[in-house]
């Protein structure tokens, strides 16, 4: 959820995950071994919902300027606000694709729809 994050943010809106997540997901955090420590994925697919609609939104009522303005997106990375949509995009359905194989592979349902 962090690339909708990140998208948000290119197109100037506010966000943050809920507590404790970045703790359980961020790049090189030690796994928690206990599976009561994660939300659930009704709770991860609702707040990626969540996040969606807010982005969509903001771009509906973003000006082209808005929209073709660059920023930095991290220190050192900078991109107008709609590649860096398109990118993020992109790279959240890379991981949802590798996140319908897993479930997949684990015999569960699939993670959307």
């Amino acid at each position: 959820m962090t690339g909708t994050d990140m998208a948000l943010a290119a197109v100037g809106v506010p966000c943050a995950l809920p507590a404790g997540w970045s703790e359980l997901f961020s790049r090189g955090a030690a796994v928690n071994p206990d599976p009561s420590a994660f939300p659930t994925m009704g709770e991860i697919r609702g707040r990626l919902r969540e996040d969606h609609e807010r982005l969509q939104k903001a771009i509906r009522s973003a000006s082209p300027d808005d929209l073709e303005r660059g920023n930095e997106i991290r220190p050192g990375w900078k991109q107008n606000a709609t590649d860096a949509v398109h990118f993020f995009a992109a790279h959240e359905f890379y991981h949802a694709g590798q996140i319908a194989l897993i479930r997949r592979t684990l015999g569960r349902t699939g993670a959307f729809g």
